[in-house]
């Protein structure tokens, strides 16, 4: 066999051999995700965890290598049947839902700006939300949405009669308010001295996580909507389907709903084509809330966290991004003597987090002493997203500037989306460091093969098959590309040009044909032509 034949057919095997160790990465990259979160879920301190779902999404789409969902084998109750789509408690998720409409109002006049005194007519009763200490100092739309108005929750928020256990009946928004927060002597209401903390509102240094100021910001919504009904299309106006019509309708989040004032889900909503069908059921009884934009109420998926994050942090081309920069130029330094320290800022309904701290917790939980840490490459690009805690669940979005394969910081913002379930026995709340740990996992194995392009696919709730088959439809790929590589080479060498393997006999009568020629031309195409 000529020289150049051989060099063709090494060259051929170099190509295979490299097309097959780009696409055993990639499964490999599956795996290793899969593998970590595994082990993330075998820890004896996550054994209450029943479930894991992660999303990864930048602008081309779904990451499907640093996607995935898992139930817990090793768990103490019985594993979830964990899908991308399982819909569980998204608990405080629904702040960032309400302040995202809020921002959306500010824009169309109907609410006050940020810094201007709350209208008293959209007040509990009308009453003046000035701090008895602070008189000077009213309370504004950036205060709530900060968590510095200098409310603080008191014992009764989590006592009856407003909270009450599924299957009971809540009360309605407007009359927790005006019960929770006002005294009445005589027929005059007043804001009640209780629900004011001793820090003067308005600082950072006075911030204290209250879900009652969610509370009162869902008020002030629910009178503007009761003042301007158009703001509102359906039949009913209230602050839940003016969120379901400006943000879970178009952005597709079609398991996420909050709960009726009884805790069940809803049979039927306009425009919404299906309701959590793989929703993990609540453990035990859960506690609903009149205060539903709070806390309590929400269902949410780690499919329609990602697509929220899209809509709000990534896509160039959603309406949402505007709106989202305006939210995140609000942020608060706030203290690190606060419980939430995970926490570095605090903007409307969006966190900025303590990325030092999250590598910590990455590298202890995930990785050797030693490995670079993905969010380092992060440069002064912020940490941020949503953190919403909650009993027997808890969901996370999770954003950072995705780096380019040079290493360059680019302006391209990838999110991961995070939802843990828990069991009815779980000691404890799952950790808001969990969920940071899992997701800074997830952009490891994800920024470490950057340079190779991963498979994208449109966020559709079957997502997660793809995910699940991906590793074993790359080996079934590479096998038969291997099986066509050869024959391929196979029919070429020795059945459509057939040569002698010994060589032509050395004879005058039968004179050697000269080959370099022929083997010149066959070099100079295109060695794609062979696949």
């Amino acid at each position: 066999m000529s020289s150049g034949r051989v060099a063709k057919q090494g060259l051929l095997l170099r190509l295979y051999v490299a097309l097959l160790v780009v696409e055993l990465v990639r499964a490999a990259d599956i795996n290793s995700l899969k593998d970590s979160v595994g082990g993330f879920l075998k820890l004896p301190a996550n054994r209450n965890i029943v479930g894991a779902a992660l999303v990864t999404v930048d602008n081309l789409g779904v990451k499907a290598e640093s996607t995935l969902a898992s139930g817990n084998t090793d768990t103490t109750a019985a594993p979830a049947s964990m899908m991308l789509d399982t819909a569980v408690r998204g608990s405080t998720f629904s702040e960032s839902l309400l302040c995202t409409a809020v921002q959306r109002l500010i824009e169309q006049s109907v609410l006050p700006q940020v810094d201007e005194a709350v209208w008293r007519q959209l007040l509990p009763r009308g009453a003046s939300f000035t701090h008895p200490n602070f008189l000077g100092t009213s309370v504004t739309l950036r205060m709530l949405m900060t968590h510095t108005s200098g409310i603080v929750d008191t014992d009764r928020f989590t006592q009856l009669p407003f909270m009450v256990s599924a299957g009971a009946s809540v009360s309605d928004l407007r009359v927790f308010c005006e019960d929770y927060f006002l005294t009445n002597v005589g027929g005059n209401f007043a804001v009640s001295r209780s629900v004011w903390g001793a820090q003067q509102p308005g600082l950072a240094q006075s911030y204290q996580y209250a879900r009652s100021n969610i509370a009162l910001l869902g008020y002030i919504v629910q009178q503007a909507i009761t003042a301007t009904p158009a703001l509102v299309g359906s039949q009913t106006k209230t602050v839940g389907a003016l969120i379901q019509e400006l943000l879970l309708v178009p952005l597709g989040m079609t398991s996420s709903h909050f709960l009726l004032p009884d805790g069940k889900p809803p049979f039927t909503q306009t425009s919404l084509s299906q309701l959590g069908g793989r929703r993990v059921p609540d453990p035990a009884p859960q506690p609903i809330h009149p205060a539903y934009p709070a806390d309590f109420m929400f269902v949410t998926t780690a499919m329609d966290a990602a697509r929220f994050a899209l809509a709000m942090f990534v896509s160039d081309s959603s309406k949402f991004r505007t709106t989202s920069a305006a939210m995140q130029s609000a942020a608060v330094v706030i203290p690190k003597t606060t419980t939430r320290r995970y926490v570095a800022k605090q903007a409307f309904g969006i966190q900025i987090f303590d990325a030092v701290l999250m590598c910590s917790e990455w590298i202890r939980t995930f990785a050797p002493t030693g490995t670079a840490c993905p969010l380092a490459t992060s440069g002064t690009k912020d940490v941020f997203g949503v953190i919403a805690e909650g009993s027997v669940s808890l969901v996370a979005v999770v954003c950072t500037s995705t780096p380019t394969p040079a290493g360059v910081i680019s302006a391209a913002t990838t999110c991961v989306s995070v939802a843990l379930a828990m069991s009815a026995n779980a000691a404890a709340s799952p950790s808001p460091l969990q969920a940071l740990a899992l997701a800074t996992e997830a952009f490891y194995q994800s920024f470490s093969t950057e340079v190779i392009a991963g498979s994208r696919s449109v966020i559709t709730p079957d997502s997660q098959r793809q995910s699940a088959v991906y590793g074993f439809t790359v080996f079934v790929g590479v096998f038969a590309l291997a099986i066509i590589v050869f024959l391929s080479a196979y029919l070429i060498e020795f059945i459509i040009r057939p040569v002698p393997v010994a060589g032509p006999l050395v004879n005058a009568a039968y004179p050697q044909l000269d080959l370099s020629a022929v083997d010149d031309i066959y070099a100079s195409q295109d060695e794609s032509g062979f696949w």
